[in-house]
Order: structure tokens, then sequence, then C-alpha cells
């Protein structure tokens, strides 16, 4: 394109018939807000069926290639030796000493000053 062919702003607003200038700025503004929605559409139209596809795709594939895997028998039953052991805790014996207990020790003997 030539710079003589390309849309002008000042050219439209000075033309004689200055009484449809409002109109084509209108038609032009118009025709651009329709062109952003119709881009903003098919971009939103396009990010949603790609993710779906996507997602499906990974489902697909994920499902496809389960499989077993072999199981090392002495670490499972040291597993579950480790978790019974956890379940039959040994009792505490009531008679020890609570060190959590900060009473001040009280004693009853006489004091020598009160003799």
């Amino acid at each position: 394109m030539s710079a003589n062919n390309m849309i002008n702003l000042k050219n439209i607003l000075n033309k004689s018939d200055s009484q449809f200038a409002t109109w084509r700025m209108l038609n032009i503004v118009i025709s651009g807000i329709l062109l952003a929605v119709l881009i903003f559409f098919i971009f939103f139209i396009y990010r949603n069926i790609n993710t779906a596809l996507i997602n499906t795709a990974t489902a697909l594939e994920i499902k496809s290639k389960t499989t077993f895997d072999t199981l090392d028998l002495k670490k499972y039953d040291a597993a579950r030796l480790i978790i019974e052991n956890k379940k039959n805790l040994p009792t505490i014996n009531q008679s020890m000493r609570n060190m959590f207990n900060y009473e001040t020790p009280t004693t009853t003997t006489n004091s020598s000053a009160t003799q």
C-alpha cells in the first residue's frame, strides 16, 4: 500500500461533506469494537476448547499407562510391624517423678533460728 491510499483521519474529517464525518468516525469506531470483540471471542473459544482437549488427552494417557508395581515384601512387613508397634504403646509407670511439676518443696523441720 502506498502512503496515498492509507486512511488518514484528518482527510476524513476535512472533506467537503462534513455532515457525514461524524458518521464515518462512528463507523470506524464501531467496526474497531466489533473486530476487537471478534478477536476476543475467537481467543476465548480457542483457549477453552484447547484446554478441554489437553485435559482429555492427559486423562487418556494416564489411563493407558496404568501398571502394577512389584512390592518388596520385606519392607512391607517392616512397615506393618512399625505401625503395629505404634498402636501398642507401652504403659507409663505412674510412680515416676513428674518432671513438669515445679512446686517449691516444703520442709517440716524446725529451723535453728526459732528455737
